[in-house]
């Protein structure tokens, strides 16, 4: 195979598009089965997971950066390097990962009151908050494992991964939540060890695809000491996206917090329309990405060109299919919730945000593929500074006023995070279209001649 046909946008974005649409489905499966337990505890295993998105960020600063620095570093023929990066990315994961494995054990109930959880789910989601914080060790070493592979331009093995995770993620669940063949009924209990086994096994089937991802393979040298030089092209890369995506984290953690303090209802509502809704924005964040693998390796091939028109590309791309997708929930939405609860008041609150959906969806597929793009390039300052902005001054502060000062309700969330991914959106594709960090083909021609004058 070619190696432009490797990084062509479809060959990199089909596979991501088809493992989150799995992760997607699983979700919604996941949330389906856990709703015939009661709502409460789809709201509990809503809460716990946004406890868990807000406590990752450390693996995030090293996977994030490392993920752009072997892109480029593959893209630019360094072989060596790309794979020392990626033994450096297992090595800090592993250590992590152990430490924030001890802390969400310890303190699932503490973090669970910050959240506001409302006293119906609090105790449900202690129970999976606590089992499955401890195991963020597995969760960091497979989303590290996963982010190396993808970022050497092989998306497929990840993708065959999440489907063999997800069968044993559907049965186990089947089978420890109802208490089918002969085991024990264990309810939301068991929801959390279905989903630690799950993600064992495709942790252990992502390290065997890891050791094979680089030509020539690893070396013992690789797994000694750190490469400092290495170390500070992640981190350089590295701490501006983990702020971000630490920003973005903590304020959802917040609306969430506030959309808890509306009550158990709202609550329910908020967690299936997040559900529902993944299906347009994992469209979107398939394309942004497979748009950052190639970008990164454009980048460090030098083909700025290519650079410059693969965002554009990711954009018209995605905006069509999350539009369409959009409209087909919109259509559907009511039907997709009846799957989760046929309680009157949640319906009455989540089938409103089904139009509200349309609008924002498109939004956040313009701020993906300017951002995702920047940060393969590098500029992940300009980025995170603008991200923080907007999300504590728009999205957090607003909310807080459209939807509890004022009394809007879910509405003025969603208010507040259009008008957000409205700004975001706007400043990202400012700043591609100047072009920043990339130089015209003729500016890299003059380069190299005056260097070879000198």
């Amino acid at each position: 195979m070619t190696e432009k046909k490797k990084l062509s946008l479809w060959y990199l974005a089909w596979p991501i598009a088809v493992e989150m649409l799995l992760q997607f489905l699983m979700g919604s499966v996941d949330t389906l089965m856990v709703s015939h337990i009661s709502d409460y505890a789809s709201s509990a295993v809503g809460l716990s997971n946004q406890v868990l998105n807000a406590t990752s960020v450390m693996f995030m600063l090293i996977n994030s950066g490392a993920g752009i620095v072997i892109a480029q570093k593959m893209g630019a023929g360094l072989v060596d390097q790309a794979r020392r990066t990626a033994a450096i990315t297992v090595k800090a994961n592993l250590v992590v990962g152990a430490v924030l494995s001890l802390f969400i054990y310890f303190n699932a109930d503490w973090l669970l009151g910050f959240m506001q959880a409302p006293e119906q789910v609090l105790p449900l989601a202690a129970t999976y908050l606590s089992f499955v914080g401890a195991n963020t060790i597995v969760i960091s070493l497979y989303t590290a494992s996963s982010a190396i592979i993808r970022n050497t331009g092989n998306t497929r093995g990840p993708m065959l991964i999440v489907m063999g995770m997800n069968v044993i993620h559907l049965i186990l669940n089947y089978a420890l939540i109802y208490g089918a063949f002969g085991l024990p009924e264990w309810g939301i209990f068991g929801v959390s060890v279905s989903t630690v086994i799950s993600r064992t096994a495709a942790l252990i089937f992502s390290l065997i695809v890891l050791y094979k991802a680089f030509n020539p393979g690893f070396a013992k040298s690789d797994w000694k000491g750190f490469d400092m030089k290495l170390v500070k092209e992640v981190w350089h890369i590295g701490w501006p996206m983990s702020i971000n995506a630490a920003s973005w984290n903590y304020s959802q953690a917040l609306i969430f917090a506030m959309v808890a303090s509306m009550g158990a209802a709202s609550l329910a509502s908020f967690t299936y329309m997040n559900t529902i809704q993944s299906l347009p924005w994992l469209v979107g964040m398939s394309v942004a990405m497979a748009s950052q693998i190639r970008v990164g390796h454009l980048y460090g091939a030098r083909n700025f060109e290519a650079c410059y028109r693969s965002a554009f590309a990711a954009l018209w791309s995605g905006l069509a299919y999350v539009l369409i997708t959009s409209l087909l929930l919109w259509l559907v939405g009511l039907t997709a919730l009846g799957w989760f609860t046929s309680d009157a008041e949640v319906l009455q609150i989540a089938v409103p945000l089904l139009a509200v959906n349309v609008v924002l969806q498109p939004l956040k597929m313009i701020n993906q593929a300017f951002a995702f793009s920047l940060n393969a390039v590098g500029d992940t300052r300009f980025t995170a500074v603008t991200n923080m902005g907007s999300m504590w001054l728009v999205a957090a502060a607003c909310s807080y006023y459209f939807g509890i000062t004022l009394g809007w309700g879910i509405i003025g969330i969603y208010a507040a995070m259009i008008m957000d991914e409205s700004i975001r959106g706007i400043l990202v594709a400012v700043r591609w279209k100047k072009r920043g960090r990339l130089k015209s083909e003729s500016d890299e021609v003059s380069m190299v001649q005056k260097q070879m004058s000198l």
